[in-house]
């Protein structure tokens, strides 16, 4: 569980990161940036949906006629559990920036070539949904259920 659960932080397990990272070397790219190096901050239950997620932003991204091997391709600076729910930080480089003057997914829009505009939108939008998904999928198991029921047993667990 994270931080907001009170059962300490979670992490996916170090063979699913590999698959994560293996699957979607682009999208992980640059893991020592952000808050990526302190990795999948979010247990093992939700592997599954982080790695719709994965498929699905960068899926995205090629709708959007982007090349995998540019800076624009989107890169993840966190995934987390905040809350309750799966939060997930990404950045998408525009034309011309450079490392100190990032652009990054709040910027308004209007500054920023419409495709990538279009893209960091969708992006949201996914996000948005993977964030509604992981309230109903326990993060201990994976399971649609009363997610309570996990949390009380991981309390029990760490109690003896």
């Amino acid at each position: 569980m994270g931080a907001g659960s009170g059962l300490g932080h979670a992490k996916v397990n170090e063979e699913k990161t590999q698959k994560l990272i293996e699957d979607f070397p682009r999208l992980y790219r640059g893991r020592e940036c952000g808050l990526m190096p302190y990795g999948f901050e979010c247990g093992d239950g939700w592997f599954g949906l982080i790695q719709k997620l994965s498929f699905d932003i960068e899926q995205a991204a090629r709708d959007a006629g982007l090349n995998s091997s540019s800076e624009q391709w989107p890169r993840a600076t966190q995934v987390k559990e905040k809350l309750g729910t799966l939060r997930f930080h990404f950045h998408i480089r525009s034309p011309g920036e450079n490392d100190l003057d990032p652009v990054h997914t709040l910027m308004p829009t209007g500054i920023i070539e419409p495709r990538l505009e279009t893209c960091i939108e969708t992006i949201r939008e996914l996000i948005s949904k993977a964030l509604e998904e992981s309230a109903g999928i326990c993060e201990q198991c994976g399971l649609v259920h009363n997610t309570r029921d996990c949390h009380l047993l991981a309390i029990d667990q760490e109690k003896t």
